[in-house]
């Protein structure tokens, strides 16, 4: 989940992802004979998108208040937490209905037009159901 969170972060391009940071430098022990592929000062570095990643999966509060502090968590969260302004698919959802309950189906039960209805609204999944 980790690596999809800084994949998703990097993709909304909120930090320049040539911003880095340095998080550690390691120097390396032993003799240049034992060692013949180590080098001398070996950077790790990450960008400021996995630093607030890393910080706000560490973070014990989980409160919406605490997305202030982390920005690119915030823009992730609306990104996949809001709903669609569109109300196309309770348009097609309502036609549907119109083409169901016509005067030679006028008496069906509440229950009954809800599970017809469902059924063919939703007959593109028949298919994968019946594999």
């Amino acid at each position: 989940m980790r690596r999809l969170m800084i994949q998703e972060a990097a993709l909304l391009d909120i930090v320049p992802s040539a911003e880095l940071t340095t998080t550690e430098n390691r120097q390396m022990s032993g003799d240049m004979d034992d060692n013949f592929f180590s080098f001398e000062n070996t950077q790790i570095t990450s960008t400021k998108a996995e630093d607030e990643i890393r910080n706000y999966l560490q973070d014990p509060c989980k409160t919406l208040d605490s997305l202030k502090l982390y920005p690119i968590i915030k823009s992730l969260f609306l990104k996949y937490n809001t709903t669609l302004p569109s109300s196309a698919p309770v348009e097609r959802l309502f036609s549907q209905g119109g083409l169901i309950f016509t005067p030679h189906r006028g008496c069906m039960t509440d229950e009954h037009f809800e599970h017809t209805l469902l059924l063919r609204y939703n007959r593109p999944y028949w298919a994968q159901v019946g594999e």
